[in-house]
This record gives structure tokens, sequence and C-alpha cells, in this order.
């Protein structure tokens, strides 16, 4: 399944927001660490399908592909 949104809100190397199409809104925050480290959090209305720890894994598992692609690029 690919949901699609709206970005809400784009600060550059801080924070973006955006409005899923079934109505849930992300926030992902991104904190700088030091030089070369930085921790992202992701904030996100959960859907009613599927349980939250269900939906956390997902979430995790979007992150570290992101991670993994951060660290070869």
């Amino acid at each position: 399944m690919i949901l699609l949104g709206l970005m809400t809100e784009v600060i550059p190397n801080e924070r973006i927001k955006y409005h899923i199409e079934d109505g849930r809104n992300v926030e992902v925050i991104f904190e700088k660490i030091d030089e070369n480290t930085a921790k992202v959090t992701e904030i996100f209305d959960p859907e009613k399908q599927n349980s939250v720890e269900m939906q956390r894994d997902g979430w995790y598992a979007i992150l570290n592909n992101f991670h993994k692609y951060v660290e070869n690029h």
C-alpha cells in the first residue's frame, strides 16, 4: 500500500511535518548530536487496522533503511 501525503511544514535540518491522505499526521524531527551524528524522532498518528506495536515496528524498519542509505551515501 502506498499512501500519498501533503507536506505541511519543512524546516531544513530541523523538522518535516506532513499529512497523510488517510487523515493521519506525521512529524519527523532532526536533532544534531555532533558533526557526524543526528537523532531522528518520528511522531505519527496511529491507524486503526493494526496494533500500535506493529505500526511502530514498521516505522522503525523505514528509519533503519534510511540509516543504511545515509551511511552509504
